[in-house]
């Protein structure tokens, strides 16, 4: 991926590796951090837009009082910055 990555194609991206490791943890509790990132990255990929907004949510999702977006927000923005300069984003297995 690279600067002309789309938080779209982002977010689907990422939906993939929290279901990867959604099944590695079996899914063990249905409040689970990361079953939380699943249910809380596809309310944010709904309302992205364009790579300007997703930074401005992104930040906004970090600063903010909702715990589970904040979880969030903390894991995408450094994955989102790789993502745009090319970077591996997360682990492949």
């Amino acid at each position: 991926m690279s600067e002309s990555v789309t938080p779209e194609d982002f977010c689907h991206e990422m939906m993939r590796e929290y279901e990867r490791q959604w099944v590695v943890a079996r899914g063990h509790q249905e409040r689970h951090p990361i079953r939380v990132k699943i249910e809380r990255l596809s309310e944010l990929g709904r309302t992205a837009g364009d790579a300007a907004n997703f930074e401005r949510l992104l930040s906004s999702g970090q600063r903010g009082t909702d715990a589970e977006m904040c979880l969030l927000c903390e894991d995408l923005v450094p994955r989102w910055a790789a993502a745009r300069t090319g970077a591996p984003f997360f682990e492949s297995r």
